[in-house]
């Protein structure tokens, strides 16, 4: 009788646990606006509009009561997953009151966030001024981290990938 019971408990456990994406991230904004229509034109013009960025983290740091998160922008799937697969088109720093600890939110992970077009900040690298525009961070996930073996760093390909159709995983490998 037990085993029936719990039978019938298990798949509920199972579905109850399976998808912790906030809602902001798991769909996208209205307005949709993605990186590239920020760098084609002034950062300005779409300030306070929400959007959906995600990328792998550069580093992490702390300006007041804020942190900051430099990330490489990279496009997302429809889930909100950045796909490394596809070419990156510049930095983003995301911006919260949240605290994000340097041990927990490390260098190569892959992060999204939902939030609002903050003015730009300007960055000197290699005696050129970059133009970064920063986000307003109103919610986030870390994507878990999961490794085939030590030489490959996220595994997903997914089925939005440039590769689709070319063999296991999208690799262009049979």
């Amino acid at each position: 009788m037990i085993a029936i019971r719990l039978a019938f408990l298990f798949p509920l456990l199972l579905t109850a646990c399976s998808n912790n994406l906030p809602a902001n991230i798991k769909t996208a904004p209205s307005s949709d606006l993605k990186y590239r229509h920020v760098l084609a034109e002034e950062v300005d013009t779409f300030m306070g509009k929400q959007v959906r960025w995600g990328g792998k983290i550069i580093k992490v740091m702390k300006h007041g009561n804020d942190s900051l998160i430099e990330i490489q922008n990279y496009p997302v799937n429809r889930y909100g997953l950045p796909l490394l697969n596809l070419p990156t088109r510049g930095k983003f720093i995301a911006k919260s009151a949240h605290v994000f600890e340097p041990d927990i939110y490390l260098e190569g992970l892959l992060v999204t966030f939902s939030g609002t077009l903050a003015p730009e900040t300007t960055r000197v690298e290699k005696r050129k001024i970059r133009f970064l525009p920063v986000v307003n961070v109103i919610d986030f996930h870390l994507w878990p981290h999961k490794k085939l073996n030590a030489k490959e760093g996220y595994t997903y390909t997914g089925m939005e990938s440039r590769f689709r159709g070319y063999g296991k995983y999208g690799s262009g490998y049979y």
